[in-house]
């Protein structure tokens, strides 16, 4: 649960980032936190953060953690009706469900988080380096 919210957090900075002229201006305009900042949904984020993966298991993985952060640890029920009918099955190698972690996926998750954050610092030093910071 905590690593999920670590890479949620992971990510939303990477957002911030990416986005950032568009996501401040959408903050100015409206003095609210933007709509994508105030999503849980990991595989949005990832891919709205400017990466890609090159295999299905990233998405799958973050998809599993995204259930797992808003279903099992923030909500404990769904907040509309659309979270029932999202599937509860992914597939990585054949399919497993989402309520159930597999005996590799603790490892592949604290790989999916050391790459995040590696992927994280890269970000912010060129993003310091354009936005004329230390």
């Amino acid at each position: 649960m905590l690593i999920g919210f670590a890479i949620e957090n992971c990510l939303k900075a990477m957002v911030i980032m990416h986005q950032y002229t568009q996501l401040t201006q959408q903050f100015e305009e409206n003095e609210r936190l933007p709509g994508l900042l105030q999503k849980h949904d990991l595989p949005l984020l990832f891919t709205q953060a400017g990466l890609t993966s090159n295999g299905s298991a990233t998405k799958a993985l973050l998809s599993q953690l995204t259930r797992w952060t808003i279903w099992e640890s923030r909500y404990p029920v769904p907040l509309n009706t659309d979270a029932y009918h999202k599937p509860d099955t992914f597939q990585i190698d054949g399919y497993i469900t989402a309520s159930a972690f597999q005996s590799g996926d603790k490892d592949n998750v604290v790989r999916l988080f050391d790459g995040l954050i590696d992927l994280a610092k890269k970000k912010a030093q060129t993003f310091q380096e354009h936005r004329g910071g230390p």
